[in-house]
Formats: C-alpha cells, structure tokens, sequence
C-alpha cells in the first residue's frame, strides 16, 4: 500500500513569516527550532490534550507531538467533565497548556516560556496513516463522538478545499479567524490551511466585531478571514467600518443569501461556504451568492444507500452516513435540505428547525432566537426562545406568520438575555434542554 511522507508545512524559505503574534513576527526557522525543542521535552506517553489557546503554540504542540507519535487529542469541550473522562481512559494522558487552567485529574504540561533556539532543523514530514488528532463532534445533537484523522486526511482535505477555493492565487496571505482551532473547522481552515499553503496566521483569534476589524487593519494583503454565520452577523450589526478582504471563509451552519451578500459587500471580498462534518472532514463548497448547490471537493464521493447519503473517497477522514437531508444532483454537486435530527412534521406539513430558525432570526430586531421542539409524537409543539429587546411575542408572531406556514407559528415565546450558544455559535442539545 502506497504510503506517501507528507511534510508539516510548505513555506518558501527558512524566513519565511508563518505566525504574528500580538504583531511580532514569526519566521519558519524559529517555529522549527520551538517544535524540536518541545519535542524532545514532552512527557512519555502516546496521547496529549492541547489547550494551548495561541495558534502558534497550538501548532508548535501539534507538530511537536507528532514528532513523539503521540495523538493529540481536541474535545469539543474545554470544560473540565469531559477533559477528566478522557483522562480516566487514558492514565498516561496530559494536556499541554500555554494559559493557567482548572483541571483535575490530568497532568499539566506547561508551554515553556521560552525555546532553545538553535540552527533551523529540516522541516519534518510524516507518513500519510500516521494517526494525527482525535476531533470531538460538537455535542449540538447528543453526546460528542471521538473521530481519528490520519496526517495524510488533513493534508489532502486542505489541498482540495484550497484547490476548490482558488487559493493558490492568494500566494503569502494573510490569515486570521473567529473560529476556535480544537474545532474541525479551524483546524483545517486556519491551522493546516496556513501550514500546507505557506501562509501567514494570526496568533490570537478575535471574537468581538471591534476586535476583528483592528486586527484585519494590521495584516497585510491579501486578507483571508475564517468565520461562522453568528460571528459574520455580529459584524454586519455594528456600524464599524472594515478593510477590504481578499476573501471569506464560512462554516459551521448554512449562511441565509442576504448575510452572505451584505458581507460580500461590506467586507469587498469573495465569500465561500465549506460543508463538512466530524466524522469525515471538508466535504464541498459553494460561493453562496452565486448558487445553492454545493459542488463536492476532490476525492470525495457522495452516494445513496438505503435512506442515507454517505460520503467516501480518497481524501474523506472515513466513509460515513451523512447527518443531513440531501438531494444528490448533477456534475458532483447537492443540495442541502437540513439536519435529519432538525426535520419536523406538525398538521402533516413538513419544514426543518434549521429553516425555522433562519426566518426567525431574520426578522429586524431580533438578535438571536432558536425553535425547539418540546414534544415529538402525535401532538408535538414549538417553542422559541428569543433575544430581542424591542420587540413583543405580538410582533414575532406576526413577522413570522409572513414567513412560515401557521403550523409552525410557536405556541410560546420566551424572551431571555442571551441563548448558550458555544465558541462556534452552536446550541449544543444539553443547553438547549437546559432551557
């Protein structure tokens, strides 16, 4: 069997700028120098949690740990319940912090403060079966599921998504993101897409839409920002001019045409949408504004069987069914209909809570909101919770009897301050029952 070496990162030179870090620049060679001498410091064991909040620590720790064959692990959860199971299923387990943590039951290896530099090692590589990390699903539809990703799977979900997204136009970008790196989506969109296409990343990651417009105003051009439809909304919201960007990267949930247009607008660049999963990596694209049918990467293959779509091929983490509802069309591409858990049936007419959610969430004045559906069955009821300070449950009703069919109108709402959403702006199933 064909086992290709792949290397860690492919910038151009030894001074080649791969991170920034609160505006200090970081050169290839000093990124090596970190990642050998972590290496050869780290704890004997074959598995780490990295904590590391900072993108080039983060990445020092993932390539130093693989340099050890140790599999870094990235819960979906920071929280410390979850960090402690794994802990008791793996008694040599540590987590690998830069920033001090609340944990108990699990050994603390701290980032040290500063490397031993020496002269730049050769940039390591690594065989494509070599087991990379462990991704956790988000939790948004029941418990959080491991799912192992091999070296070569990263790489060539990168190499096809960048294929696909025209990236190699965009030669030495800059690249920033809101999205949390332990996450499927930012680890191939920010970590491996600045490793493996000779990018330049931003250390830290900007959460508020101040925060994102400062930090874009520092990076030069072109300008790449990876980012959610809750984040990319809270940047519309605010009346605060942005630098123009050379493109937009979106994932996480499917973004409404007029918040994908208004950003293309505001923010003057091209904005893509990624569709993937856990269980297999980057799946297809679309440039929302143009088109709703998403065209498959390179080396994935979508087919029928039975009642499920399952996706497979070369680049794919593994072949798995598909969580969601989807109509195969022609040319490898789809269309989304929306999650399998999310599909309802109320007075025999059929809609989605994703849909639902997106007409709520569209009416002016409302901040956030999401349907629940308190009761399956023969007499099942919705429910909506909503942040929306100037408005009455009179006025949601009303804007969403113009919107949605009667049956799906919420037989209550309740009003509240903010909804739980997690750092991808997902609603993870126990928060939503917490509710």
């Amino acid at each position: 069997m064909h086992d290709p070496v792949l290397p860690a990162l492919r910038h151009v030179n030894a001074d080649s700028v791969i991170f920034r870090d609160h505006g200090e620049l970081i050169t290839v060679a000093r990124f090596l120098s970190e990642v050998v001498s972590l290496a050869e410091g780290l704890p004997v064991a074959t598995q780490v949690v990295n904590l590391c909040a900072n993108r080039y620590r983060f990445s020092v720790g993932l390539i130093a740990a693989m340099m050890r064959h140790q599999i870094t692990l990235l819960p979906a959860s920071l929280a410390e319940k979850p960090i402690k199971d794994l802990a008791d299923a793996d008694p040599a387990l540590y987590a690998l912090t830069d920033e001090p943590v609340a944990l108990s039951g699990i050994p603390l290896f701290p980032f040290p403060p500063t490397a031993d530099r020496r002269a730049a090692p050769r940039i390591p590589a690594f065989r494509a079966t070599q087991a990379a990390v462990v991704l956790f699903t988000s939790g948004s539809t029941g418990e959080a599921l491991p799912h192992l990703r091999t070296w070569g799977a990263l790489v060539g979900s990168t190499q096809a998504a960048a294929q696909k997204l025209d990236l190699s136009a965009l030669a030495g970008a800059s690249l920033t993101g809101t999205v949390p790196h332990q996450h499927s989506f930012g680890l191939e969109s920010l970590i491996m897409l600045s490793l493996q296409h000779g990018f330049t990343l931003e250390a830290t990651r900007p959460l508020f839409p101040a925060d994102i417009v400062a930090q874009l105003a520092t990076m030069a051009r072109p300008r790449l920002l990876v980012t959610t439809p809750i984040h990319l909304r809270s940047l519309m919201d605010v009346r605060i001019k942005a630098p123009p960007l050379d493109q937009i990267i979106c994932a996480t949930a499917p973004l409404a045409t007029d918040l994908a247009l208004a950003a293309e607008q505001k923010l003057q660049a091209p904005l893509w949408e990624i569709y993937g999963c856990t269980e297999v990596g980057q799946i297809a694209v679309r440039r929302t504004v143009h088109t709703d049918r998403w065209t498959c990467l390179d080396g994935i293959e979508l087919d029928a069987r039975a009642d499920e779509i399952w996706a497979s091929g070369t680049i794919a983490a593994a072949p798995s069914p598909l969580g969601d509802v989807i109509e195969l069309t022609a040319d490898r591409t789809f269309l989304l209909k929306g999650r399998k858990a999310d599909m309802i049936n109320i007075a025999g007419k059929r809609s989605s809570l994703a849909y639902l959610n997106s007409q709520l969430n569209a009416i002016p004045g409302v901040e956030d909101g999401v349907f629940v559906l308190q009761e399956r069955g023969p007499t099942p009821r919705l429910k909506a919770y909503v942040v929306a300070p100037s408005l009455d449950a009179a006025h949601i009703n009303a804007a969403l009897r113009q919107r949605v069919d009667a049956a799906f109108l919420p037989r209550s709402i309740d009003f509240v301050e903010a909804l739980p959403r997690n750092m991808l702006g997902k609603l993870p199933l126990d928060a939503l029952r917490a509710l």
